[in-house]
């Protein structure tokens, strides 16, 4: 858990900062390396445990994951460049994007006073329930194909089937995104509220044919949910505050993956039924989906409040920059620190 974090978190801040315009999809294409993984490994790992033990297993495991170090060392978080005031950009960009382009501000550590923010605070409750869905199918589905007289290595190869509609959930609902179609934010409860409806019915799913669509079906959703997750983040609180945001938010979310699994198994040992694993999950899922919805009315009044067309907005995005840019100029020759001040205030 500790290596995830310490390694995912700065991973999705940099994508995110080198991309505005397509972003969602900049980031879809990046996690789409997690399918490919699933989908190679699911078969290969039950065939290393078998062949070498888990003890085993775990020690090549490992050691493939000790390539994570080599990636982290090419990394280089972004450093802005000037930029003229004409230069083209995309009408998603928020405005907390613009105040990081025209400050040097330096955040703290840990901002707490992201709770004061009710998008926030929802789209966190969000992220508690959501994840409880998101582990308990990985967990009973091969055990559910078990139970209903599907073979070993073909229930095996349902996770690796759901993977490859996970790599085409990314994608496809990246490049979506990106035609700015839809806000975000709704694309992200449409696609949420329809994986906790396929949760919900799958315990339907009795043979192999119907185990495999509905597991391509959860496997498509999931993606597509993810390859939004960062851009929604982005949208509610920023780029500049995304490292202290995801650092909560994955505290809260850490809390759904301790409760989700032992509250199902606590379900599927009484009704001895593993279908009702996957009502568990759908019903958190479905509730997260509740609070996307409040995390979006928040979002809309405040637009709504805002004396700024598009089109303003668009122009002071690209003042700001072009601000920002002189300011650094500045900062860099060491001129007075009152005046850059009084630039960012006339800026934002």
């Amino acid at each position: 858990g500790i290596g995830v974090s310490f390694s995912w978190i700065p991973a999705v801040s940099m994508v995110s900062q080198y991309f505005t315009e397509r972003r969602p999809l900049a980031n879809a294409i990046a996690s789409s390396g997690e399918c490919v993984f699933t989908f190679l490994f699911s078969p290969l790992v039950k065939w290393l445990v078998e062949e070498m033990s888990w003890q085993g297993a775990m020690a090549i495991i490992g050691a493939i994951q000790l390539n994570l170090c080599v990636c982290g060392a090419l990394m280089r978080p972004y450093q802005p460049r000037r930029r003229k005031a004409s230069s083209k950009l995309s009408p998603d960009t928020s405005k907390v994007d613009i105040y990081n382009l025209a400050t040097a501000e330096k955040l703290p550590l840990v901002d707490l006073s992201l709770f004061k923010l009710p998008e926030f605070v929802f789209f966190t409750l969000y992220g508690l329930f959501n994840v409880i869905g998101y582990f308990i199918p990985s967990i009973y589905l091969v055990p559910h194909a078990l139970s209903n007289g599907v073979e070993d290595y073909r229930a095996a190869f349902l996770l690796s089937f759901g993977s490859v509609a996970d790599l085409v959930g990314r994608i496809g609902c990246g490049w979506f995104a990106n035609l700015g179609l839809l806000k975000n934010m709704r694309l992200l409860t449409i696609v949420t509220t329809l994986l906790g409806v396929n949760l919900m019915l799958f315990s339907i799913a009795t043979s192999y044919w119907l185990l495999t669509i509905f597991s391509c079906l959860f496997g498509f959703f999931y993606g597509a949910s993810v390859s939004l997750l960062i851009t929604v983040f982005i949208d509610v609180v920023g780029i500049s505050k995304l490292d202290n945001a995801l650092g909560l938010s994955l505290f809260f979310r850490s809390i759904g993956c301790l409760l989700g699994p032992p509250l199902a198994g606590a379900l599927v040992d009484i009704t001895e039924e593993y279908s009702n694993g996957f009502h568990v999950a759908g019903l958190a899922v479905l509730i997260s989906a509740v609070f996307l919805v409040m995390t979006d009315y928040v979002m809309s009044r405040a637009e709504k409040k805002s004396p700024l067309t598009k089109e303003e907005e668009l122009a002071q995005t690209e003042m700001c920059i072009s601000v920002g840019a002189v300011q650094g100029e500045k900062m860099t020759d060491k001129l007075n620190v009152a005046e850059i001040s009084t630039n960012n205030t006339l800026c934002l």
